[in-house]
């Protein structure tokens, strides 16, 4: 049995039935049943066509207006209109409703034990049955603390991580030893600008590691590695953060060259504003909001189009912290 085949007719993970989707029907699911960000970003990795915009949805926090953009994309990139994905969102959660199957389902208990231990890293161990796993475990040589199930499937579980572990891009593995390689993190004096860029660094990571889970067990190989090159390379991998992090272990001193230094001095000038001047900000962005998105819709094709997008990721980062200060201004007068 071929590895895609082994996907395509086994039931590895809890539920198969994206892989048997049309992009519009996963991005359709994922509206009326899921809506989880993490996992729309991911959806949105996958299936997404704007590289820009896979971009900066890693590069941007989790807010009210990202999930709006992000769920517009997705309609967009389905070819769902927006009358459609209004009415979708205008509505509660739908439960996800099983896949028919016109045949009974293999499970990963009905594979070859050679074949099992090599998809051993997108199986769902806890699909196993005992006489499988032990079967697993003389096949792969491991040393269970007993023979007890829960200690089988544990030893089962540990060879699976450290698998996975290996096939993990080198710069990951670097991000999880960043207070070794930079120490001045963890010190008072350190520039709040460099702690807010590793720990947005690591927020894109385990946005990474969350959505990956989810999907691990549901796609080939072939879109694992994309996934993967997509989201890790576009964010961790990118070397302006390392660059900033090198320049002040070596100088003392922040280079500030990282496109998100130009959003920390937007964010201080914004949090620095009084009250009117944050209320003429939030009418000016209602009104550049829908005109900049206007101008992507009718003019997909312009040369400008990514440049708009970028702008109007900007002002819906603006507009919820102009809220947010609003809201907190509002509080206090009390």
């Amino acid at each position: 049995m071929s590895f895609k085949n082994a996907i395509a007719n086994s039931n590895f993970a809890t539920n198969t039935k994206h892989s048997a989707m049309t992009p519009k029907e996963s991005i359709l699911q994922w509206l009326k049943t899921d809506r989880d960000y993490n996992t729309g970003v991911a959806l949105y990795q996958k299936h997404g066509s704007n590289l820009a915009f896979k971009t900066m949805i890693n590069r941007y926090p989790e807010s009210k207006q990202t999930f709006k953009q992000l769920c517009y994309e997705l309609a967009m990139d389905g070819g769902i209109n927006e009358r459609i994905l209004k009415q979708i969102l205008d509505k509660p959660l739908q439960k996800a409703q099983p896949e028919k199957q016109s045949e009974p389902e293999k499970t990963i208990n009905d594979l070859p034990i050679e074949e099992l231990a090599r998809l051993i890293d997108i199986v769902d161990i806890s699909k196993l049955d005992y006489f499988k796993a032990k079967q697993l475990v003389s096949h792969l040589d491991l040393k269970p603390a007993s023979r007890k199930k829960n200690d089988v499937l544990k030893a089962v579980e540990a060879f699976k991580l450290e698998k996975v572990k290996k096939e993990v891009p080198d710069k990951i593995k670097h991000t999880m030893k960043l207070r070794e390689e930079f120490p001045f993190l963890t010190k008072k004096d350190c520039p709040g600008e460099l702690k807010e860029l590793v720990a947005d660094m690591l927020t894109a990571y385990d946005n990474y590691t969350q959505a990956h889970a989810k999907l691990f067990e549901n796609i080939s190989q072939q879109e694992v590695e994309e996934l993967s090159k997509t989201v890790v390379e576009n964010y961790l991998e990118n070397r302006a953060i390392w660059k900033e992090l090198n320049h002040y272990k070596e100088h003392g001193k922040v280079l500030g060259e990282h496109p998100i230094f130009d959003w920390f001095q937007r964010r201080d000038e914004i949090r620095q504003m009084k009250e009117g001047d944050l209320v003429k900000l939030r009418d000016q962005l209602k009104n550049k909001l829908p005109r900049t998105k206007k101008k992507i819709k009718e003019e997909p094709d312009h040369k400008d189009t990514e440049k708009r997008k970028e702008r109007v990721l900007q002002f819906e980062s603006e507009l919820d912290l102009v809220n947010q200060l609003l809201k907190i201004g509002e509080e206090k007068g009390k």
